[in-house]
């Protein structure tokens, strides 16, 4: 599966040509369907036809993950907090690629990157690429008018098909968050949800700690570095990896020395919200806490690629599926 994953599907394919022959154009598409693949891919055809490139997300993690795929020199990765001194450096680039873009879908996002891209949003050459489950998990307000005025500006167009979670996987993300992620491009069946209950939340994070155990105890050929580990909060992540060394599992939590460089053997710990955009073989989800456990949900299930546990209150899956059994039944009657 994960050879799978790192090959272009005919719809990437696709996409990559109607992208290619657009100068301005908008790629939406639920979490798994390869968006970040897909603008690595359009950052790499632009540099090779000799054009500099600047590709733009929230994330800083993200963006440390991204500069270290091997992506060509004339190709700039940042945070949006780093396009500021670009701007006051007076750099430009011929095209901008952004994504995880309904993170920065407002306007003082729209105006400090049309600052670095030749031509601007309305006559110079860019790619956007994000995703319409934005109500479902809102990181940060989507400003509608300034996703009208890209729809104006730019040729809209989608990607369909989940190439990163199995198919139970899909499934889980479609009960519990109430989101369409595409068709899996694997078998409805593949892959495995494991679902584990408690009563008290202080028994979440020990409870994850045995089950990425059992993982690395039932195979012992297993990387560490294939699992992730999802909390709540920093305090969660710092806990987590004390109880897995405790454990005998070497652990490291999120930083950019984590995602540079040669894969290290640790399994990351991570808050749910910190490793959006990112993904792992094997997810952990230790909790939905706050307010929207949907949305906890959705950033959290979609993280893994092939086998996913999620540890939660009984309460908190008891709400999620009542909504979801509702907002299913309100799409009925439509």
């Amino acid at each position: 599966m994960e050879q799978r994953l790192y090959q272009f599907t005919d719809e990437q394919y696709e996409k990559l040509d109607a992208i290619s022959d657009n100068d301005r154009i908008l790629v939406t598409g639920g979490a798994g369907t390869g968006k970040t693949f897909v603008a690595a891919a359009c950052a790499r055809y632009e540099a090779a036809e000799g054009r500099s490139v600047l590709l733009v997300t929230r994330s800083h993690y993200l963006a440390t993950f991204l500069a270290n795929q091997g992506l060509p020199e004339n190709v700039t990765v940042a945070a949006i907090e780093e396009v500021s001194q670009f701007v006051d450096d007076g750099k430009k680039w011929d095209v901008l690629i952004v994504d995880e873009g309904q993170d920065l879908c407002s306007l003082e996002c729209l105006d400090l990157v049309e600052s670095v891209l030749e031509g601007g949003w309305e006559k110079g050459r860019w790619r956007w690429f994000g995703d319409p489950n934005y109500q479902v998990s809102p990181s940060f307000p989507v400003d509608q008018d300034c996703l009208g005025y890209l729809r104006i500006h730019g040729v809209a167009t989608s990607l369909k098909n989940n190439i990163r979670n199995a198919g139970k996987i899909v499934e889980a993300i479609k009960l519990l968050a109430g989101a369409d992620v595409g068709k899996p491009s694997s078998r409805p069946d593949s892959g495995t949800v494991d679902l584990q209950l408690v009563e008290n939340e202080s028994e979440i994070l020990p409870q994850a700690a045995l089950a990425v155990r059992k993982w690395l105890s039932n195979d012992d050929q297993l990387p560490r570095n294939s699992i992730a580990l999802l909390v709540c909060s920093p305090a969660d992540a710092e806990n987590a990896v004390e109880l897995l060394s405790a454990k005998n599992v070497r652990a490291e939590a999120l930083s950019k020395r984590a995602l540079g460089g040669k894969p290290r053997d640790c399994v990351l710990v991570a808050t749910i919200e910190d490793f959006k955009g990112l993904e792992r073989p094997l997810v952990c989800v230790a909790g939905l806490g706050g307010q929207d456990f949907a949305s906890s949900a959705y950033k959290s299930i979609s993280r893994a690629n092939h086998a996913l546990v999620l540890v939660a209150t009984r309460s908190s899956v008891t709400e999620l599926t009542e909504k979801a059994a509702s907002a299913g039944s309100r799409q009925g009657d439509k």
